[in-house]
Order: C-alpha cells, then sequence, then structure tokens
C-alpha cells in the first residue's frame, strides 16, 4: 500500500504519511497492495487497494489515505497484512480476521481465540498464522 502512489514502481526511500503525522503509530504492517498502522491508543488505519475488503471498512474500494477501522470495540495490539487480507489481534487476546472466501464476498470472522494470552506471528498472501 504506497498511499496514494497507486503506481508499480516502488518506492526508494521513506515518505511521511501525513494523515498519521498526528498520531503516535506503534506498528506497521504491508500486504500485498494495501498497508495498516495501529496507534499506542489501540486505533488500526488501513489504506491501499482492497479488492477483497481487507481494508475492513465494509467496502471494496481502494483507499489512498490512512483510514480508521470501526469494525472492532476493543483496541487494537497487533496487525498482519498479507497479499490479499489482514488480521488483527485485539487487546482482550481475540484474533479477528478479514476473510477473503474467493468470491468476493465481504465479511469478518472470528478466526481464534487465546483464552490466556499469546502472541501473533506471520500472515502469508491467503493465511494468518497465530501461536500461543
Amino acid at each position: 500500500g504506497q498511499g496514494r502512489d497507486f503506481g508499480s514502481e516502488p518506492l526508494k526511500r521513506f515518505i511521511e504519511i501525513e494523515a498519521l503525522s498526528e498520531e503516535r503509530v506503534v506498528h506497521v504492517a504491508c500486504g500485498g497492495a494495501h498497508s495498516a498502522a495501529v496507534c499506542a491508543d489501540g486505533t488500526l488505519y488501513t489504506w491501499g487497494k482492497n479488492h477483497h475488503g481487507q481494508l475492513g471498512h465494509g467496502h471494496v474500494t481502494q483507499e489512498a489515505d490512512p483510514t480508521k477501522v470501526t469494525l472492532f470495540e476493543e483496541s487494537v495490539a497487533w496487525v498482519a497484512c498479507g497479499g490479499s487480507h489482514t488480521a488483527a489481534l485485539v487487546r482482550l487476546g481475540r484474533l479477528d480476521e478479514d476473510v477473503d472466501d474467493a468470491q468476493s464476498t465481504e465479511r469478518s470472522s472470528e478466526a481464534g481465540s487465546f483464552s490466556n494470552g499469546g502472541s501473533f506471528s506471520n500472515a502469508g498472501s491467503f493465511n494468518a498464522s497465530s501461536r500461543k
């Protein structure tokens, strides 16, 4: 997710994301063509291409600028992006994943649960993994 530059050429330098300049970003994840940022207060922002609903905004329109995800009632602790999906670990220890079922349907489902905490490990092109 290169923000306003949806071109095919990779950026050769870091750029400031002005929409997040007032936020204290503590974690960033990048997928195939989208990105996500977790702020210190647990707010999740996503931006980029959104063909499979991976941005979590309830539609499949791409977002050039970071947009707040309002899908979760809990604050987000960690996020990972794959090629066409995003997974977020919320502070209560539940892993929520925006699932692509290859039929272009928009949905979000609870992918797993940690009863006594846990850690998130990785997201690939079409899957996410977690471990205790």
